[in-house]
């Protein structure tokens, strides 16, 4: 199941062993299971084998550390099947027990799925069972060897407290070993069920190119894609952009990025990323993301971003400002620092400015793109004079004139223009495109922007759950003379995708929730968290250490001053006022300690008196039992002790049964009269039984 759940091991690997498991089941105990020397020339062969598969890599996997990961789980479980289809004596299911507790072990640094939970459970529970079994079975045959063997006296009772003693331990010990492993293990990225879902996204629209209608495909997938926990309380209408990437050229039915190579940035030593420095009264948000496993390299984050903190060994950013990662495909954890200041006052105060050479390329337009478009937004903005004052109304006059649907009705050779003419019904894409279209026709410089908005709050788990049916379009317009990016978002609010409610979501939410605190707590405990536990911890220890020390020296230097008041320094009185303080601390000391002594060993010794007493009546009880069994009748095991002594048809065996029963399962101690009575019972049984 651990191995399973991590994404180690397909269908068909797993379909194998529990094959192998079931045919174990069925030869088990039958001249069919491999012989002992069979299966120790079939153990020594494998180790060879997977050493080879792992040297010219006969099994493919996504990365060295999976390759490890997963030629180890196929050598382990390999050995496991070869002593499941052998004969087993006592130390084969120990060995088995172990390979099985190496099994979760490896799990647990392969896997980061909530299924590995679920394993570790059924772990715990199945193994304390298996070993207290094993111990059962054991202790039934030495008791079966020594009844077949007792020739006067019965067996000595074989005392069953080392069973529940076995499965504490065993449970302590895998607490013990398994919890540091699991946090101080390396993560292998992209592992656990997270790993198999690689197909997550195949459609996300986050790439360099834009197609419209893309996004109305998926608008409709519940599919989780980020994960976020707001550090500064609740967010602002900014931080509820999750920006991705920007697109920048029209054709008139695709959007594309500019080519241009993405500078490359590498953390500090910190683990921090920094990419700008915030300006003076800018208003800072922290948010945590954890994000699925997508198709896309895209990092997504509130605009606009001065700092990631990330386990990631480096990240890209390009002239967009957009930022990305390699390789793609995984799971990942990150803490992005945004300034969410509003420009708007910056922009408002400060006059319209000519656009430079860099910005020009955010007003491109086709060649033949419908001149109405230009007459459509000159109208739009009426008598609004600056750039702002444009921008805004046009995404005003968007919102309020055209209607929001999922269906892909625009198209044609100018899709936008069929949008604003003909149909005007869109999705985000459309009013995106249209708004950035018109923008650029009043020379206003505008971009489209894909990512995430909105999500839904798990208060539960705290975090904001966004799902593919988020992705969004929006629009970023330029202004130079306050050097800013100011977010439009000209898509009408989609009224019919109403939160659903009852029984069912609440259920739901709690589940989404604990799934949401595994990522957060278990599977995004990376190798930033990782190397701060370390710090943790050997911050902890240092200050631990200083604290001895500093106990050593006041105790020393209690000590020193004690000594020099016993020694007289401070006066005769002084002197023997310590002298006999401390021989009466000592003298209580002693006499507290000695009460202790004999209270502790008072109460052993009632303890053991009281177990002896009920030992002495289970012997007396089986020696009842060895005069029985010599004349043929034998206690089946689905017989109570009382049932097999009135089936004997003898008055004192019911009498003595009895009695055993009362002070074997009472607790009570056995006096010598009683025990004499005993003997005197089981006396009378063998003459009864002489006289049969």
């Amino acid at each position: 199941m651990a191995l399973w759940a991590s994404g180690t091991f397909g269908v068909l690997s797993t379909g194998l062993f529990l094959a192998v498991m079931v045919v174990a089941w069925l030869i088990e105990g039958s001249r069919w299971q491999v012989s002992e020397r069979l299966g120790t020339t079939l153990i020594v062969l494998a180790i060879p084998f997977y050493y080879l598969a792992f040297e010219y890599r006969l099994f493919s996997f996504a990365g060295t550390e999976a390759l490890i990961g997963g030629i180890l789980s196929r050598l382990i479980l390999t050995l496991s099947a070869i002593k499941l289809l052998q004969k087993k004596s006592d130390r084969d299911w120990v060995f088995l027990y172990l390979m099985a507790f190496f099994e979760v072990l490896l799990g647990a640094g392969l896997s980061i799925s909530l299924g590995y939970l679920a394993a570790l459970a059924a772990f715990v529970l199945s193994a304390t069972t298996a070993v207290i079994a094993l111990d059962i079975a054991k202790t039934s045959r030495d008791v079966g060897v020594a009844l077949k063997t007792a020739d006067k006296e019965p067996p000595a009772t074989v005392s069953g407290r080392r069973i529940p003693a076995a499965a504490v331990l065993l449970v302590v010990a895998t607490v013990v070993v398994a919890i540091p492993t699991f946090f101080f293990l390396p993560r292998v990225g992209g592992a656990g069920l997270g790993g198999m879902q690689r197909s997550l996204s195949t459609m996300t629209g986050f790439s360099d190119r834009m197609q419209l209608g893309a996004i109305g495909r998926i608008q409709q997938n519940d599919a989780v894609v980020l994960r976020i926990r707001h550090e500064s309380g609740s967010p602002s209408r900014a931080e509820l952009y999750f920006r991705g990437i920007a697109l920048d050229t029209f054709d008139n039915k695709n959007w594309t990025a500019s080519k241009a190579p993405a500078k490359l940035i590498i953390p500090n030593d910190n683990g921090r990323i920094e990419l700008d420095q915030p300006e003076p009264n800018s208003r800072l948000a922290t948010s945590t993301i954890y994000l699925e496993p997508l198709d896309t390299p895209v990092l997504f984050a509130a605009p606009k971003v001065l700092s990631v903190e990330t386990s990631m060994r480096h990240i890209n950013r390009d002239i967009s400002g957009d930022l990305s990662f390699l390789p793609m495909g995984e799971r990942i954890s990150y803490t992005v620092t945004s300034d969410i200041s509003s420009p708007i006052q910056r922009i408002r105060a400060l006059p319209d400015v000519a656009y430079d050479g860099e910005a020009r390329r955010y007003l491109q337009l086709p060649d033949d793109i419908d001149p109405r478009i230009a007459e459509l937004a000159a109208s739009a903005i009426g008598e609004s004079k600056t750039r702002l004052e444009r921008a805004a109304a046009i995404e005003s006059f968007l919102i309020n004139n055209y209607g929001y649907t999922l269906e892909m009705r625009a198209g044609g050779e100018q899709p936008v223009a069929d949008f604003l003419f003909n149909v005007r019904e869109g999705h985000c894409e459309y009013f995106a495109s249209a708004m950035v279209v018109m923008l650029r026709t009043q020379g206003i410089a505008a971009r489209v922007v894909n990512g995430f908005s909105g999500g839904d709050m798990n208060e539960k788990a705290g975090l904001r759950i966004v799902r593919q049916k988020n992705a969004h379009a929006w629009v970023e317009a330029y202004f130079p003379q306050a050097d800013a990016w100011v977010t439009f978002d000209p898509t009408p609010p989609n009224t019919g995708d109403g939160a659903a409610g009852g029984l069912m979501a609440e259920i739901g939410s709690y589940l989404e929730a604990l799934d949401a605190i595994w990522i957060q707590y278990f599977v995004a405990f990376d190798e930033t968290e990782q190397t701060s536990m370390t710090s943790r911890v050997a911050d902890r220890a240092s200050r631990l250490s200083s604290e001895a020390s500093s106990l050593v020296v006041s105790v020393e230097s209690l000590a020193k001053e004690w000594w020099r008041k016993v020694r007289g320094d401070e006066g005769i009185a002084n002197s023997a006022i310590t002298l006999l303080t401390t021989i009466g601390a000592t003298i209580g000391v002693a006499i507290v300690a000695v009460f202790g002594w004999f209270l502790a060993k008072t109460i052993a010794k009632r303890l053991r008196r009281r177990r002896v007493a009920v030992d002495a009546a289970t012997i007396l009880y089986q020696k009842m039992e060895l005069a029985l069994r010599r004349i043929g009748l034998k206690r089946s095991d689905h017989q109570t002790p009382l049932e097999f002594a009135h089936l004997s048809g003898i008055p004192e065996a019911v009498e003595l049964t009895k009695r055993y029963q009362y002070h074997r399962f009472g607790g009570r101690e056995l006096t010598k009269n009683e025990a004499l009575e005993f003997e005197s019972l089981i006396a009378r049984i063998k003459t009864v039984l002489r006289q049969r």
